[in-house]
């Protein structure tokens, strides 16, 4: 009776959730700890130790089967907390209350376990990244994979007229505005993909932005976002202009805007990575008066992305401007550097984030982000099927 007035010490916890508590506060500790090596190594602007990596994610993959193991052992754990409470009322209330508190731990671990083949997928090929050209040779595509390129275009340049429907205004016309021309979908895609692997090389860890210079109804920006943080379409015509807003507004992302204004007097081009224009002005004078002011306002390294003939022939006059690959010139910078760029951007991986993750947060998104940054996805990649 006196024990009970000065106070007893609590009963312990059940035997099995005790255990299963260590266990898994091991396991997370273990967990993270190959986390933070694994993203030391992945640093950007680090050249990756592959041996290394290698060694943390087979590591890793024996935690995670391991952790797997441990989760059964929770059902067997629970039965025999259960079984060692017996009638005990008090004891059995103690063992519900600390399955219970376990379930929310269990269950994250289990998401986290759940998700590590996809995140391996992406840190795999980073052991030994394969050289992979920023521009594929046409002719070693396999003529159906170039069939449905052109049905694609072909699609595209339909898609592009029923899009800009209206046709140019004529205070556009007057102005020596082009109407919106459909450059080939297939080669806008190329150019831009490309680009971003540079990008990858040359700001790793910031969000990216893209501008379409005389974008029209805006499909380039729809079709750029993919890529990009934050894409931009500058119209003139104000009738092209609200277009893109509408369709803009349509989309699922908020990713893109339109600013209606004029190519010769824009003052934001220096708030972009990556300028794209397609001779979205009639007169040669006035079309190279535009070029000139993009480079000066463009910071050192920013990417031009100018698929006519006409700019590659004058880019060589352009003080800084220097070509890359394909249809990409950088600015404020030397040939040299624009070799080391498309040399170190053929390390990047051809991985593009497709949808945005869960709020959930995961200890694999260190990594997550890591492999981003080098080009690679967490996804489910398809092995092929033994014959």
């Amino acid at each position: 009776m006196e024990q009970q007035e000065t106070g007893a010490a609590a009963p312990p916890a059940p035997d099995g959730a005790s255990q299963m508590r260590g266990r898994l506060d091991r396991l997370r500790q273990d967990l993270e700890s190959q986390v933070a090596e694994m993203s030391a190594i992945l640093a950007p602007r680090r050249r990756i130790d592959g041996a290394r990596l290698n060694m943390h994610l087979l590591a890793t993959g024996q935690l995670v089967h391991d952790g797997h193991r441990m989760l059964a052992d929770s059902i067997r754990l629970r039965s025999s907390d259960a079984e060692a409470a017996g009638e005990d009322r008090a004891a059995q209330d103690r063992s519900q209350r600390a399955w219970t508190a376990l379930g929310i731990p269990l269950g994250q671990m289990r998401l986290e376990l759940n998700k590590w083949p996809m995140v391996e997928s992406a840190l795999r090929p980073q052991v030994t990244p394969r050289r992979t050209p920023l521009f594929e040779d046409p002719a070693l595509a396999t003529p159906a994979a170039a069939a449905r390129e052109e049905i694609t275009d072909l699609l595209f340049e339909q898609l592009h007229g029923l899009l800009n429907a209206g046709g140019q205004d004529e205070a556009a016309l007057a102005h020596g505005c082009y109407a919106d021309i459909p450059l080939d979908q297939s080669v806008f895609l190329r150019q831009v993909h490309a680009a971003r692997r540079c990008l990858k090389v040359l700001r790793p860890d910031r969000p990216s932005s893209f501008i379409d210079v005389g974008c029209g109804a805006g499909l380039k920006v729809i079709s750029a976002a993919p890529y990009f943080d934050r894409c931009t379409g500058l119209e003139y015509d104000s009738g092209y202009a609200a277009l893109a807003r509408e369709h803009f507004l349509a989309l699922p992302h908020g990713r893109c805007r339109a600013i209606e204004g004029d190519a010769l007097e824009f003052a934001g081009y220096g708030d972009h990575d990556v300028i794209y224009f397609y001779q979205p002005i009639r007169e040669t004078e006035r079309l190279a008066q535009m070029e000139r002011r993009i480079i000066a306002q463009a910071g050192p390294r920013t990417l031009l992305i100018a698929p006519y003939r006409s700019f590659g022939q004058r880019a060589d006059g352009y003080d800084g401007c220097v070509h890359v690959a394909g249809h990409i010139w950088m600015t404020g910078s030397s040939a040299a550097e624009a070799a080391e760029l498309c040399s170190e951007a053929e390390h990047i991986g051809t991985d593009i984030l497709q949808s945005g993750d869960g709020n959930v947060p995961l200890i694999w998104d260190p990594l997550t982000d890591m492999s981003r940054n080098r080009g690679y996805e967490p996804m489910q990649r398809e092995t092929p099927r033994p014959r």
